[in-house]
């Protein structure tokens, strides 16, 4: 009920344009819309009087015998009795023949007729309609009244709400087809086939025998046919609106293209066929969300529930906006019922308000009906996509790269610069000519020019042959220059583009010049003399750009070529020479500055070229600062770096919070020098980088942590992970392709705030305990965190100036960091006036400290360890520095130290200098060396070593730097060195002589000319100068390895270039073909005349076209002319069938070639046996088979009727009982057959659940017994459930209360412990019973007043009172803690009080693990009275009065100290 009223607030929305996805769309209709919208009402065309309708829709709903049922629209809106909501629809084809209106003949009525029940069986018939289908139909009740149409009169004809299909009355034959008789719009055929005749359902008046039907000829009859007479059925129907979600294209609207790729756009259909995808009330699809927000691109990511699985089974999404459907696709085959779906916002969709409306829907392809959920409606909000920002330090792509400015339309001044491979070294600078397109206008580019000057010495054609860029010399350097792997790498020669460009004839500064063609393959050219103009500069000379020169010089009157060519002659082409354009010859030397394109797709994302890509600290990302500045360097997509991959725990997406972290999973990265995995985090639009740094280095494979920067804001960001070479300022970076992580930062809950303790054990460290490996701590105030490793850690660095901080850890995804517990520390004073007392003599062990007490320790300065002070001195020390500082006491750190030195001799210095090779000094008479230091002073030259200032001694080694001579040649034939003539040491060298002109161009050396060797025509070189040298040898000639043919004879060319012809003589040997002349057996060329063809005897070859000759030369394969058969004499093959005629076959009367014909009219014809049924398992189709009894290879399948009834009802545990019959009509004869088929599954028992109860730790449970709601049987008897066990904490049972009998409490803290009287604290046990157990404490047996003693919980802490130790007699006792659950026993021990600075704190046992906060200090010498002492009692309470006011002392004062830091 639910489900329909829904429906019908759908559809009133759809009517009245409330929901978007309704109204049609402005520019005709799309392949898929809405409801019923993109269905029409067919075209009124009156014509004389006469009315007929031309359908404009045609709708696709249910099969008959397999294929889809095409039906033609009547009305659009409106039901057949033109008030209810529907659409009225027709049959295109006949669906059956041989109905009668009554197959006895004996009333013509519509209702209980057999024309009625075909039209119902028809209807219901499963393998014609689903399920769904049916319910789409539209029963509505209507009566035709009595009338006279078409010349005829009809009688009363009625429908009720359950004729769901039904044949066309008169009437509406009449309104909604054609309202003349005798015409070819009437007619009606089977599909494929001729027309036949057609019943309507209206009765004729005067003979109730009589139905009206439609002739073959399209004429509207009656008399002649009696309702016993057959006729074909052209069934009809209503469509209920409310059913159908939306309709598309029958062919190709909902294309299976759309899986694969998402939501695709919906196109416009000028087609009329539809089909149709209607509501499926058992689906209950549910999706969560209700509102999305997102950008192209976006995925969204759904939580569905319901889903339908299955084959064909999808879950689909359409976005609409106002203007109707714009988007369909079929986003997921669910493989489960609930889960997660993605739908991605497709690229092209504009910012703005659509609706997402998400469903579950089975498709079965072109033609056929599709089912499918409700709509789950999403409003969809698509967000406006940013520009890019152009001034940060690192930008994706080409977003940073700009075009020149033009500078009053006559030159460009450049506004980016691009460095680009490296040249002897030094990286190269391009500027942009262009940012979007490559030079040819056209092609996705970056169109770059060298800045500098990159060689000098390059000619345009050295040998003057051209003046074409092709083939040149100029050309030639770019492609040498371009491909030479020391100016750039593999990965930077990929991104070079190649663009083809084609010459042409220009006038541009009076120049009339060709610009000069480009290849594709040509990836580094000279600018042409047109893109020097449209790029640079638009006049003849002094604009900027036109002067260039080398990098790091400042002389621009060098000249550098274009690679256009003067028009006038072939030997001159363009340049620009002392910043002017010029014409020059090509076989001039001058200088090259290229121009290249850079493929965009190559390029991953631009960076500044100093400090863009600054190095940070591992897992932590910088913030990419703005830049104004305009020079950048490039990082490269590397293809081979393909096989890198990162994830989040094997996904693409993660939530995080701001300041948390993130762990990626990462494989395939390169390592080696400069090898780094790295992470850029973007905006949500993909546009800025905002965050950049690395997590990894030299890791081919691991888990990096990065470190959410902690103040950015909650939303959506990119991560992109790649695999990169950083490679420093300037020069090119190479990466893999971007592993892109969708990331969600949101704050999250905080954990719980540690509770941490802290107990010093030095100056500068202590124990944190209270801790676990889910937190961290800072000593620094925050600035740095220490994970931790264990329940308790020993930690360093701790100061008073800081405190301690600890923090717990978020998880990353639903939680994040504690507030950090700050633990407060102080530091104790350092102690003053430490008196010291030094050694008697030298060598003794008698020094002391004095002045110091039990709260302090002491240690050597050299001596890492401390020692305990146990007394107001420290006796038996030898010389030498010590330090005392007060001890760590609880969260007080140990004091800085004082430091005391105890003296022994003092030694003084007398007599001369001693000395050493190194250092100098004097003794005492005790034999010390005083005043020891090293040598010094002194200049050491290249022969003498210094002398020092102090003690006149020389010392050291000579300084081969400091020269006292000068620089002087020593030379031999070949090389030269450098030397200092005082040492003879070698400043440079050796070298080779660099010769010019048979002279050492660096020392003068003249050059000893040798070896060469001189021909006919070139003077011997000299192997060590170069240098030409002596006469020609007039017989030293060299042939060249090919051979030259003329007329018959073959020599050799001297290469020297004399011209002698050299071993000539004739042609000779090789055999001449049919077609080619023979080849010489020396030179390997032709020579003489070929043979020509010989085609002479029998005919060598035929096909089904001809015959023909083949050259009887060996060899030779080549064939004349082909000749047609000729056939004259045909014979029978005996090969005649049932329907089939035979052949004859004829032979070729001059080759073995036949031809075979058809023995027209050689058939023999069919004889039928009886048919054989063929059932489905399922009994819901059935096929029929005729064997020809003349050949048994020959069957007929004629199309099978099968109907159904429910026989035998289904009950709770038994199958029902379905009986299909078939039926079929072969050459005007009716066969039938039938088959029950127990396919009504048993309901099956609606059970519930009776008399379960849960167990507990006290009394059994029980399952409870199933039962069956309808029938009452007890399907399955209820189990006992066992007694749970006892939940047993602290000895007792948390559920029941019950102890458990196996509990032994024990002492776990403080055990065997020692209090000294004189104490002020008391003594302090732990039990490990619980503290609501408790039930008293006994010492040596007896009960102790409650007042004695302190209990607290965790689990049961019992602190004895000071006051009630000093009553304890001095010995061993025995302490009890009573509890319910037993009782914990152990040892202590009161010691009798120290003098007053020997009192120790009490001592806990070997196994104490408790706090030490219960332990005390005592501050006095007075023995307190004991165990039945009979000592004053005055004097007691005094004593304990005093001791009262000193502790509230020690607090205050403490108090005042701690906070005064």
């Amino acid at each position: 009920m639910k489900k329909r009223l829904l429906s019908l607030l759908l559809t009133i929305c759809l009517v009245a344009g409330l929901v978007p996805t309704v109204v049609i769309a402005a520019d005709g209709d799309k392949a898929i819309m809405s409801g019923t919208s993109g269905i029409k009402d067919p075209t009124a065309t009156p014509d004389d009087q006469r009315t007929y309708y031309v359908p404009n829709s045609y709708i696709y709903f249910g099969v008959n015998g397999g294929t889809p049922i095409k039906w033609r629209v009547l009305n659009a809106d409106k039901a057949n009795d033109e008030s209810t909501n529907g659409v009225f629809l027709l049959s295109e084809y006949l669906l059956a023949s041989g109905i009668a209106s009554n197959q006895d003949g004996s009333a013509n009525e519509g209702q209980q007729s057999y024309a009625q029940e075909w039209c119902k069986n028809f209807a219901s018939n499963l393998s014609n309609f689903s399920q769904i289908e049916q319910s789409a139909m539209l029963g509505v009740a209507k009566t035709d009244s009595e009338e006279s149409l078409y010349g005829w009169e009809w009688g009363e004809s009625s429908l009720t709400r359950e004729d769901k299909m039904l044949f066309l009355s008169a009437r509406e034959l009449f309104d909604y087809v054609a309202n003349f008789s005798y015409t070819y719009l009437l007619q009606a055929t089977f599909i494929g086939s001729e027309s036949d005749l057609w019943g309507l359902r209206s009765p004729v008046r005067e003979n109730n025998s009589h139905v009206g039907v439609v002739s073959t000829f399209g004429e509207v009859l009656n008399s002649s046919f009696t309702g016993y007479e057959s006729f074909a059925a052209r069934p009809a129907f209503n469509l209920d609106p409310n059913s159908v979600l939306f309709t598309s294209a029958a062919e190709g609207g909902k294309s299976a293209d759309g899986m694969d790729s998402g939501l695709t756009a919906i196109g416009n259909y000028e087609g009329n066929e539809w089909k149709l995808t209607i509501l499926d009330e058992s689906r209950n699809f549910g999706v969560t969300e209700q509102t999305a927000v997102g950008i192209p691109g976006d995925t969204i990511t759904l939580n569905y529930t319901a889903a339908t699985v299955g084959t064909n089974e999808y879950i689909s999404a359409i976005i609409a906006d106002e203007s109707g459907i714009q988007y369909y696709g079929r986003v997921m085959q669910p493989s489960t019922e609930n889960g997660t779906v993605n739908v991605t916002i497709p690229s092209g969709l504009a910012a703005g308000k659509y609706t997402l409306n998400v469903f579950s829907e089975q498709c079965n392809g072109d033609y056929k009906t599709d089912y499918a959920s409700e709509f789950e409606q999403i409003t969809l909000t698509v967000e406006e996509v940013p520009a890019p920002k152009q001034d940060k330090a690192i930008t994706l792509g080409t977003n940073g790269i700009k075009d020149p400015t033009a500078e009053g339309n006559t030159y460009y001044i450049p506004n980016s610069y691009i460095y680009f491979g490296v040249n002897d070294g030094t990286p190269i600078k391009w500027r942009v000519l262009d940012a979007d397109k490559a030079n040819d206008n056209s092609t996705d580019g970056i169109f770059l020019l060298s800045e500098y000057l990159l060689s000098s010495g390059v000619y345009f054609n050295k040998e003057k042959t051209s003046n074409f860029w092709q083939n040149s010399d100029a050309q030639e350097w770019c492609k040498t220059f371009a491909s030479d792997l020391s100016n750039f790498s593999e990965s930077e020669q990929s991104a070079m583009l190649g663009v083809e460009k084609t010459d042409d004839w220009d006038y541009l500064l009076t120049f009339t010049l060709s610009n000069g063609s480009l290849t594709s393959e040509e990836k580094m050219f000279f600018l042409s003399a047109r893109e020097l103009y449209d790029y640079v500069a638009t006049y003849y000379s002094g604009a900027p750009g036109l002067a260039a020169t080398f990098y790091g010089d400042d002389n621009y009157n060098y000249s550098w070529w274009l690679r256009s060519r003067e028009s006038t002659n072939f030997t001159d082409a363009i340049l620009i020479h002392t910043n002017k354009w010029r014409i020059w010859p090509v076989d001039t030397g001058w200088c090259a500055r290229p121009a290249f394109n850079l493929n965009p797709d190559s390029l991953l994302f631009a960076s500044a070229a100093a400090g863009g890509k600054a190095p940070g600290i591992i897992g932590t990302l910088s913030a990419v600062s703005d830049y104004n500045g305009n020079e950048w360097k490039l990082t490269l997509l590397d293809s081979n770096r393909s096989s890198f991959s990162a994830n989040v725990n094997g996904e693409s997406s993660v939530s995080t919070s701001a300041g948390g972290s993130v762990e990626i999973t990462y494989s395939g990265a390169q390592t080696g020098e400069n090898e780094y995995v790295s992470v850029m985090l973007c905006d949500r639009f993909d546009n800025d980088v905002l965050y950049y740094g690395n997590i990894a280095n030299n890791s081919q494979n691991g888990i990096a942590t990065l470190n959410i920067p902690s103040g950015l804001a909650d939303g959506k960001y990119k991560l992109k992970v790649f695999s990169e070479q950083c490679n420093g300022d300037y020069i090119t970076d190479y990466a893999s392709a971007f592993q892109e992580i969708s990331m969600t930062v949101r704050t999250l809950p905080k954990e719980e705030t540690p509770n941490a303790s802290f107990i010093a054990t030095g100056d500068n460290g202590g124990t944190l305990s209270g801790v676990d490996t889910s937190m961290k701590y800072s000593v620094d105030g925050g600035e740095s965190w220490t994970d931790i490793v264990g329940t308790t850690m020993e930690i360093t660095g701790v100061t008073a100036n800081d405190d301690i901080q600890v923090i717990k850890k978020g998880n990353g995804t639903t939680t994040s960091d504690s507030e950090a517990q700050t633990i407060d520390v102080t530091q104790a004073e350092t102690p003053t006036e430490i008196g010291k007392i030094d050694c008697t003599a030298s060598g003794a062990n008698d020094g002391t400290i004095t002045n110091v007490d039990s709260t302090m320790e002491y240690r050597l300065s050299t001596v890492f360890d401390w020692t305990d002070i146990t007394g107001t001195e420290v006796t038996g020390l030898g010389n030498g520095t010590y330090e005392v500082r007060v001890k760590a006491n609880r969260a007080v750190l140990a004091s800085a130290p004082a430091t005391v030195t105890i003296g022994e001799h003092t030694c003084v210095a007398q007599g001369e200098w001693q000395y050493d090779e190194n250092n100098h000094w004097k003794e005492c008479e005790c034999g010390a060396e005083l005043e020891k230091e090293a040598h010094s002073g002194g200049v050491a030259t290249c022969t003498a070593s210094s002398v020092c200032s102090v003690c006149g001694q020389p010392y050291g080694s000579v300084d081969s730097t400091n020269h006292t001579g000068s620089e002087a040649w020593t030379t031999t034939e070949t090389s030269h060195t450098k030397v200092w003539s005082c040492c003879q040491a070698v400043i440079e060298g050796p070298a080779e002589h660099t010769w010019e002109n048979g002279e050492c161009t660096v020392c003068g050396y003249p050059c000893q000319h040798t070896g060469g060797t001189a021909t006919c025509s070139q003077l011997a070189q000299c192997e060590r100068c170069g240098t030409l040298y002596g006469d020609y040898d007039e017989t030293n000639h060299d042939p060249a390895d090919e051979w030259t043919q003329e007329n018959g004879k073959h020599y050799h060319i001297c290469q020297y270039g004399c011209g002698t012809h050299l071993d000539e003589a004739d042609c000779s040997g090789g055999t001449a073909t049919c077609t080619e002349p023979a080849t010489c057996d020396v030179c390997g060329n032709a020579y003489g005349n070929a043979l020509g063809h010989d085609f002479s005897g029998d005919f060598d070859a035929y096909d089904e076209d001809g015959h023909w000759h083949i050259c009887n030369r060996d060899g030779c394969n080549e064939t004349d002319t082909p000749q047609s058969h000729s056939f004259t004499t045909y014979s029978t093959n005996n090969d005649a069938t049932c329907t089939d005629d035979g052949t004859e076959t004829a032979k070729c009367d001059y080759c073995e070639a036949t031809d075979t014909r058809t023995d027209a009219g050689s058939a023999t014809g069919h004889d039928w046996d009886e048919p054989v049924w063929n059932w489905s398992q399922d009994g819901k189709t059935c096929t029929v088979t005729f064997t020809c009894q003349n050949d048994s290879s020959h069957t007929e399948q004629p199309e099978v009727n099968v109907t159904s009834e429910v026989t035998v009802p289904a009950t709770c545990t038994d199958d029902g009982t379905t009986t299909y019959t078939a039926s079929i009509e072969l050459n005007g004869q009716t066969y039938k057959d039938s088959k029950d088929v127990a396919d009504n599954p048993a309901t099956g028992h609606k059970l519930t659940k009776i008399e379960s109860k849960a167990a507990t730790c006290t009394e059994e449970g029980y399952t409870g017994d199933e039962v069956c709601k309808v029938c009452g049987e007890v399907v399955e008897q209820g189990k006992t459930i066992p007694k749970l066990a006892h939940n047993y904490q602290d000895g007792r049972c948390s559920e029941c209360g019950a102890i458990d009998g196996d509990f032994q409490p024990a002492i776990i803290a403080g055990a065997n412990g020692e209090w000294q009287k004189g104490t002020k604290d008391g003594l302090s046990f732990t039990s490990n019973a619980a503290f609501a157990d408790f039930l008293k404490v006994q010492i040596d047996g007896k009960d102790l007043d409650a007042s004695n003693y302190d209990v607290e919980e965790g689990s049961t802490i019992v602190t004895l009172k000071a006051s009630y130790l000093e009553t304890l007699s001095v010995g061993k006792h025995t302490l009890a803690i009573v509890s319910e659950t037993g009782t914990a026993a152990t040892e202590f021990t009161v010691k009798a009080a120290a003098a007053s600075d020997d009192i120790q704190p009490p001592q806990t046992g070997d196994d104490q693990t408790g706090d030490s906060d219960n332990s005390g200090t005592s501050t006095g010498d007075t023995v307190s009275p004991q165990t039945g002492d009979s000592s004053n009692v005055v004097l007691w309470v005094s004593l304990l009065f005093a001791s009262g006011v000193g502790l509230f002392g020690a607090a205050v004062y403490s108090r005042k100290r701690k906070y005064s830091k």
